[in-house]
């Protein structure tokens, strides 16, 4: 893991491991995905709120682009292994059209986020998100993956 990323490891959800028992593989797989981007996107929209505004066009850099770049990036594993679905939050390559890399809001939100010689003062806009919302996006999975089981449990889900 990278200095710059963040990990949540979520555990303890026996009633959701108990539910995943009783279904195939892949029906696990689809429902920890859908919970993880749900909770993920919830994340991405406060970081969007949080985050810097240019009030004018700085160089090449456009009011909003920070904003407009924060996306999810999913990554599913294989059926047998859900718990091992990753989101990644924050400012996405190539996405700004920029084309210099240097210049991609992908780059240089960290920067803001963390300040750089350039930008000595650090306006964090990810790690806030996370503490404030880290409560809300956790209920957000819980009830995405729950709600997969009891469409599809007749009863049997949680």
């Amino acid at each position: 893991m990278a200095l710059d990323e963040i990990e949540i490891e979520i555990t303890g959800l026996d009633e959701i491991d108990r539910a995943m028992a009783k279904f195939p593989a892949e029906f696990n797989r689809t429902a920890i995905a859908d919970g993880v981007e749900a909770a993920a996107a919830y994340l991405g929209a406060m970081a969007q709120g949080l985050a810097p505004e240019l009030t004018e066009g700085y160089g090449s850099r456009e009011p909003g682009e920070l904003r407009k770049s924060i996306g999810v990036y999913m990554r599913k594993v294989s059926a047998d292994r859900p718990e091992l679905t990753t989101a990644w939050v924050g400012p996405m390559y190539g996405v700004s059209g920029s084309s210099s890399p240097e210049q991609d809001p992908g780059k240089w939100g960290q920067y803001v986020e963390f300040g750089s010689e350039h930008n000595r003062v650090p306006e964090p806009y990810l790690r806030p998100a996370l503490d404030g919302g880290a409560a809300a996006a956790f209920e957000i999975f819980v009830q995405t993956v729950s709600a997969h089981f009891n469409e599809n449990s007749e009863g049997a889900g949680i």
